[in-house]
């Protein structure tokens, strides 16, 4: 089955998914209309763990945790599934739920390219990929921000946003 490149905002707040169809730059959006989904994870009392939306709009959860992104690379841990674990572990649950996004909406298997801020440290780049890869999504690259943008401006004229209009 053919792979589907996507590109992923990997937020600190909140995450986006896209893809090319053809010459068409397609973003990902929820049977709500939203292109974007919550950087939150959550464990219910059960056990199971909720990302995105489903995290954020969980009312009884057991613990919740957003904003993990600000601590890959530090020793800060966070309680789930029984122990205490690092961000980029909570990284990897929000990572493998925005490949099930992906792959629901495209019908195949994605590789993604996925962003992080300029300002990372290599530990804090090392770590988004320990959670990608955990997350079972296979990595074509780890971009900067501003590398991702200079690479989609050579792109001029064929690139949308998600309002549909011309970039």
């Amino acid at each position: 089955m053919k792979i589907t490149p996507i590109g992923i905002d990997l937020g600190t707040t909140n995450c986006c998914i896209s893809w090319m169809e053809g010459d068409k730059l397609r973003v990902y959006q929820d049977d709500a209309g939203l292109f974007t989904i919550p950087s939150i994870v959550a464990q219910l009392p059960d056990g199971s763990i909720l990302a995105g939306w489903r995290a954020r709009r969980c009312t009884d959860p057991l613990y919740r945790h957003g904003f993990a992104k600000r601590y890959l690379g530090k020793s800060t841990q966070f309680p789930l599934l029984g122990g205490a674990v690092p961000a980029w572990m909570i990284s990897q649950h929000l990572l493998r739920h925005l490949k099930e996004c992906a792959e629901g909406a495209i019908g195949s298997p994605v590789a993604a390219v996925v962003t992080y801020p300029a300002h990372f440290s290599q530990v804090q780049i090392e770590e988004t990929r320990r959670a990608a890869e955990g997350a079972g999504l296979e990595i074509i690259d780890l971009l900067t921000e501003p590398v991702a943008a200079a690479i989609a401006s050579k792109h001029e004229g064929r690139l949308k946003d998600k309002g549909g209009e011309q970039l």
